[in-house]
């Protein structure tokens, strides 16, 4: 039986959802990420072990990290693409390593993936707007000064007049930013751009506090 057909046989879900982005650029300084598409992969995800982690950059050693065991080549940060995103289980991982084998003649693909919204507690919906609240971790996955946030899923906002405020929960290397803001420009309900004062490595993490008032 090939590696293929073990995957096949093995795996833990129909299918799992992603996306797959595109390197963007910057306008006035701030960045845009490029073209996305839609991602549907067959796999076998399995938690990742102690000594796995020991092989990710050592920001990601004490983070929630599955193994995707698949036949599709999945992509980390490089100069054409941004890291896959994937939905296991309802939550967001983003890919950080990727392992490429071949067997029996076939290619297959050992990915190693993190939790992106690792910690995350969603407050209660409101039933008005009036006093509507969201809590959340988001977490760096692409190094910058400019990171568009997306609110966890299930937690989207009422309308785009909420307010908010971002502090610092760990930084992995490098300076502190003295401003963080939640920016009011292309606001939607579901997502928004966390400016800061300086560039700041991936595996940063950030408390997030949504509040609508009006």
């Amino acid at each position: 039986m090939s590696l293929i057909d073990v995957i096949g046989v093995f795996k833990t879900a129909a299918s799992y959802a992603g996306i797959r982005t595109a390197v963007g650029g910057y306008t006035n300084g701030r960045y845009a990420s490029g073209a996305q598409t839609a991602l549907s992969i067959v796999a076998s995800v399995q938690p990742a072990t102690g000594r796995q982690k020991l092989i990710l950059p050592e920001a990601y050693h004490s983070e929630e990290t599955k193994v995707i065991y698949t036949t599709t080549e999945l992509k980390t940060q490089d100069g054409s693409y941004e890291p896959d995103i994937l939905t296991i289980n309802g939550d967001i991982y983003s890919v950080v390593k990727v392992d490429h084998w071949e067997a029996f003649g076939n290619d297959h693909y050992i990915g190693y993936a993190v939790m992106t919204t690792a910690g995350e507690t969603i407050g209660p919906v409101a039933a008005t707007q009036d006093g509507e609240e969201r809590n959340f971790t988001f977490t760096v996955s692409v190094a910058g000064a400019s990171h568009l946030v997306t609110i966890p899923s299930g937690g989207a906002m009422t309308d785009t007049s909420y307010t908010g405020e971002a502090t610092l929960s760990d930084l992995p290397s490098g300076p502190a930013p003295g401003l963080i803001e939640i920016s009011k420009d292309d606001r939607t309900t579901t997502t928004f751009y966390l400016d800061l004062s300086c560039s700041v490595p991936i595996g940063t993490k950030f408390d997030i506090h949504l509040r609508d008032e009006a």
